[in-house]
């Protein structure tokens, strides 16, 4: 069984990963850019819920997670041509996860905010030019 014991680690690697490159001597009000598209994930799940063809499942998952954020999706390190079968596939693979996913999503949401203000508080020099991405994942 997937653990998800580790998102306070993950958030800690992925902000002090990022501050080596990132620390400058003029200081920074501002965090790295966030990106939730876990939200978008969970608008998916509830307006999925109807019973309705997997076909139309797959329709909806690309207009509300893919679609928004082509700009992500198509980068190299993700295939810019998910098909219907893919998004089929992905979604059966992580419906035994969805309970623990939502729970470590809500997690995030509530602990990033004050998670970035003591890391933005602890190295003022911190030069913001990061994104962070938290995304759905079947792997």
């Amino acid at each position: 069984m997937l653990t998800l014991n580790f998102k306070g680690l993950f958030l800690w690697l992925a902000l002090m990963g990022t501050a080596v490159h990132c620390l400058s001597n003029e200081p920074s009000d501002q965090g790295p850019r966030i990106i939730n598209i876990m939200s978008a994930f969970w608008a998916f799940e509830s307006a999925a819920r109807t019973s309705m063809p997997q076909a139309d499942r797959s329709a909806l998952f690309r207009r509300f997670v893919l679609d928004p954020y082509r700009d992500l999706y198509g980068l190299a390190e993700f295939r810019n041509d998910i098909d219907a079968e893919a998004i089929k596939a992905y979604l059966a693979k992580v419906q035994p996860y969805l309970p623990e996913m939502r729970k470590l999503s809500e997690q995030v949401e509530r602990e990033v905010g004050p998670a970035e203000t003591r890391f933005i508080g602890a190295f003022p020099g911190f030069k913001a030019e990061v994104t962070i991405v938290y995304m759905p994942s079947g792997q």
